[in-house]
């Protein structure tokens, strides 16, 4: 007699292996044609089908069941769904999980904890993943340990690269990396993304050492690698050391690869050929634009993060700049943002206008760009990528006074637009053109106009909130850093604001846990003016002599104190090093004589020595020139062409130059003119 269906499933699952997923799936296909209201038997059939990674007919018998089997699979159907990328819908199934410790609710809740942080890292909301694993952190299970360190580390790394940072209480899980080569590889990542690359180098460097080592065969030791070396090359490349990378490249074995790591290593090879060959007359860039056309794209199923893209997109459009195809990438550009709204905060659209701008100008610098720039930017008044690449160009040029000019008149067009809300006033007020203005502004001296900035900014944020990750991350930082330059202002506006961007620090915590710095800073600017809102922080912070409790002040006196000058105070050396050279001898001025050089003692002093040589009795002139113009300029002579006589006066008055009375008037004298015969 045959066993009964359901007692055979169930001693095929206790002694089932990953090698027979298909007998199970049999099996429990038999199960239910016995007994169609088997739940086990259809979670068994389900899960076979996702161990078989035919995540499609899943789906499609789970569509095609009762809602009470739906309802008892849950976790799988969501596990589906995730891996056919439709994120969510898997959101959505799963819904928002307690914050509670998973202890109440059994193991149920913490596998869906996991599968809600897969679902947020591939749909590129880092956060909610850091999140979720550090709720999994809290209770923590030796049987997870490498798993849960390798996908957390992962989500770290991608929050540092797409958001620009993480949270405190998240990134402090970091430093906890088990004795495996994924996580250790994952760290290298993370610390590559934070920008220190030595360390990458390094650690990177290390898993792969210790992926060589491993246990696995050497088709999967090939397989891991890749990904390693190919981030090392990254690491490489960013070093300047380029010969480096190059033989990087030239180790990884793409045989038998997917085409998303060959489409990748083809464009990092292209990338370092480049690099090595710089400006050199070698350097084809029709080569490398055709190289770039003539890659495979990448399959749907392996769809990279969208900070990824984006940059490969950008990387296309410079290479055809490259290949001097400036109208063709303007044209594509534009119709690849479809006119968006502008302004926007999307880094995407800001990088490719910017791309644009530099093919508008067909790649010119300096004041012809400038030029064309600026009347292309009358036109489109609210975009912000070409508005930076102005901003640049007036840098590299000396003229910050236009820079900032550009952003204040940015900022008064987006405060006086009608439609402002829907143009994107967020943008007014985002950290990267907030830290570009107040940099400008302090590399003016304009110190209270940068303040004045920061506190608007502040004034926004607290206002307006946040509306994504980024924003929520970016508004931290700014805060953060606005607060404590405010602080140093003794302006009651600026003390105002510096306590209100560290009092909403204090109160979110800083993305979990307490925020020491901005507790601290609430205290120092609000203490003085309002003491009652500042007592509850207090007892929190750390006693001043216990901060200083290890520090040597004997040590530091001996070894002095650094204190970097300010522009003035270098000035002011400068002037006294100048002075404090040995001034230059100057001619002394010669003293007047009142006797000539030859002067004997006794002998009579000529009296017309006061007189210009020409001017004096006994000059003769040489030559029959001079001796003629010394007659013709002799005193109480004829004048030449004189008309007159002097006449003198009676009594010994002087005399008077009387002018003769010219010819050819009414009275005679003259001869006169015969008339000519009628």
């Amino acid at each position: 007699m045959a066993p009964d269906p359901t007692t055979r499933l169930a001693q095929l699952l206790g002694a089932s292996t990953i090698d027979d997923d298909q007998e199970v799936y049999n099996v429990a296909t038999a199960a239910i044609g016995a007994n169609k209201s088997d739940l086990d038997a259809h979670r068994t059939r389900i899960v076979a089908l996702l161990k078989l990674d035919r995540f499609s007919d899943a789906l499609r018998l789970l569509n095609s069941v009762n809602d009470k089997v739906q309802d008892y699979c849950v976790l799988e159907k969501a596990y589906a769904l995730y891996k056919t990328n439709e994120f969510d819908k898997a959101l959505s199934l799963i819904g928002p999980l307690p914050e509670t410790p998973d202890q109440d609710y059994g193991s149920s809740l913490r596998a869906f904890r996991h599968l809600s942080a897969q679902v947020a890292y591939k749909s590129e909301n880092f956060l909610k993943a850091g999140e979720q694993y550090g709720f999994l952190a809290k209770d923590q299970r030796s049987d997870e340990d490498v798993d849960l360190a390798v996908n957390a580390l992962a989500t770290y790394a991608q929050m540092q690269w797409r958001i620009g940072g993480c949270p405190p209480s998240i990134e402090s899980l970091a430093d906890q990396v088990p004795d495996s080569f994924e996580a250790v590889f994952n760290q290298g990542c993370f610390a590559l993304a934070q920008g220190h690359l030595d360390d990458a180098v390094e650690v990177i460097g290390r898993s792969a050492a210790m992926c060589l080592a491993s246990d696995l065969s050497d088709d999967d030791k090939r397989v891991e690698m890749i990904p390693i070396l190919i981030q090392q090359t990254y690491a490489l490349t960013r070093l300047e050391k380029f010969e480096e990378a190059a033989e990087t490249l030239k180790s990884i074995d793409t045989k038998d690869t997917d085409a998303s790591t060959a489409h990748f290593r083809q464009i990092n090879t292209l990338a370092v050929q480049q690099l090595l060959q710089g400006n050199s007359k070698s350097s084809n860039p029709f080569l490398a634009q055709s190289s770039i056309d003539l890659l495979p794209p990448i399959p749907l199923e392996d769809k990279v993060f969208d900070y990824q893209a984006w940059r490969m997109e950008c990387d296309k459009h410079i290479i055809n700049l490259q290949a001097f195809k400036y109208e063709g990438v303007a044209r594509s550009i534009t119709k690849n943002l479809q006119q968006p709204v502008l302004p926007s905060s999307s880094v995407r659209i800001n990088a490719l206008s910017a791309v644009r701008a530099a093919a508008e100008v067909k790649l010119q610098t300096g004041k012809p760009a400038i030029r064309k720039l600026t009347t292309i930017f009358e036109s489109r008044p609210s975009d912000i990528g070409l508005l930076l690449t102005l901003v640049q160009l007036y840098i590299t040029v000396g003229n910050y006074h236009m820079a900032v000019a550009l952003l204040e008149d940015f900022g008064k067009h987006i405060d006086e637009s009608e439609d402002k809300e829907a143009a994107g006033s967020r943008c007014r007020y985002l950290a990267g053109l907030v830290a570009v203005r107040v940099t400008l502004l302090k590399k003016q001296n304009r110190h209270t106009a940068a303040r004045d900035e920061l506190a608007r900014a502040v004034s926004f944020w607290i206002e307006h909130g946040n509306e994504n990750d980024e924003e929520q991350v970016a508004t931290k930082s700014i805060l953060r850093e606005a607060g404590i330059e405010l602080i140093h202002s003794t302006d009651a506006n600026h003390l105002s604001a510096a306590g209100a961007a560290f009092e909403h620090l204090a109160k979110s915590g800083g993305g979990g846990g307490s925020d020491k710095v901005a507790e601290a800073g609430f205290v120092a600017s609000v203490a003085t003016t309002d003491y009652s809102q500042v007592e509850p922080y207090i007892p929190s912070l750390e006693d001043v002599d216990d901060l200083a409790d290890d520090v040597d002040v004997n040590a530091l006196l001996e070894g002095g104190v650094v204190a970097f000058p300010s522009q003035i105070e270098k000035q002011r050396k400068k002037r006294a090093a100048a002075d404090s050279l040995e001034p230059a001898k100057r001619s002394k001025k010669r003293k007047m004589r009142k006797l000539p050089k030859n002067y004997v003692e006794g002998k009579e002093v000529d009296p017309e020595r006061w007189l210009p040589m020409k001017d004096r009795s006994y000059y003769k002139p040489r030559g029959r020139k001079g001796k003629k113009k010394a007659m013709e300029a002799t005193q109480g002579g004829a004048v030449k062409g004189d008309t007159g006589e002097v006449l003198e006066l009676v009594g010994g008055a002087g005399a008077v130059k009387v002018e003769k009375a010219s010819g050819g008037g009414g009275g005679g004298g003259g001869k006169k003119k015969k008339k000519g015969k009628k």
